[in-house]
């Protein structure tokens, strides 16, 4: 099968218009909600005329989202378009997008976007991506001057191989959904192996994406969980817009202090 593109046209590959479609057909009330959740700073302020109907708030909203779209970098470009589709996908329209991006060589695999071909691969992940974002993430984490908050549905002890690099006194918060069974014993073998590491873990269901926090300020989005580091090519991004930065950091704030212990 011959996908549009297989030339090498990036832009004919790019997800993100089969996206934004696909995101024009929830409520427009929702959309701004989908949309900070990238990090993406849009103006969503309406008058009383744009306000008036959902065709008119998306006629209003669409330039502005592509404006702010356009404005980032390729690969900020590639993690909005992989936040909102993750999204839309969980709003049960994995089906529809699925469709639309089987013809350019991606696919939704468990709510997730994925190169579905060679060429798209290459193209948007190229040789190397999988060291590059296992370096990356080992370089965060090895910045943690005070604390140290992994936010990850499956975390495993994968993320103590990771934490090992760590060579200072800091308090480390683990927080997953579905853990393996012998994860609560892996914890407690590697506190007792890294002592000036305070650990705890705890469980909880509130959260579907990967995020490492460290000292409480600064986030970043990991694309896939720690476990499938150095394995996988995959996106790693800051989340540098001030007042979506602090309105994650205090979500995932909250989702800690609601948690389940585990160890």
């Amino acid at each position: 099968m011959n996908f549009p593109g297989e030339d090498g046209s990036r832009n004919e590959l790019d997800p993100w218009r089969i996206i934004l479609a696909c995101l024009f057909k929830i409520d427009s009330l929702e959309i701004p909600g989908v949309v900070d959740a990238t990090g993406l700073a849009v103006d969503w302020g309406l008058n009383e005329r744009e306000d008036h109907s959902h065709k008119l708030r998306r006629t209003a909203y669409r330039p502005r989202i592509n404006r702010a779209y356009e404005a980032l970098r390729e690969k900020d470009q590639l993690r909005v378009a992989f936040i909102i589709c993750e999204e839309l996908a969980r709003r049960e329209m994995a089906d529809q997008l699925d469709a639309g991006l089987q013809r350019i060589g991606w696919r939704i695999d468990g709510f997730r976007l994925v190169p579905a071909n060679e060429t798209v691969r290459e193209l948007f992940f190229p040789q190397g991506s999988q060291h590059d974002a296992y370096v990356h993430v080992r370089d965060i984490i090895r910045h943690a001057r005070r604390s140290l908050r992994i936010v990850d549905p499956y975390l495993d002890g994968t993320v103590f191989t990771i934490l090992r690099d760590v060579r200072r006194q800091l308090k480390v918060e683990l927080l997953c959904a579905k853990p393996p069974a012998d994860f609560v014993q892996e914890t407690g073998r590697f506190r007792q192996q890294h002592p000036r590491m305070r650990v705890e873990t705890r469980r909880s269901r509130d959260f579907h994406d990967r995020f490492i926090v460290i000292d409480g300020t600064a986030c970043w989005l990991i694309g896939c969980s720690i476990k499938d580091v150095g394995n996988k090519a995959f996106m790693v991004s800051a989340i540098e817009d001030s007042r979506n930065a602090e309105s994650l950091l205090k979500t995932l704030r909250n989702a800690w202090a609601d948690a389940t212990p585990l160890a």
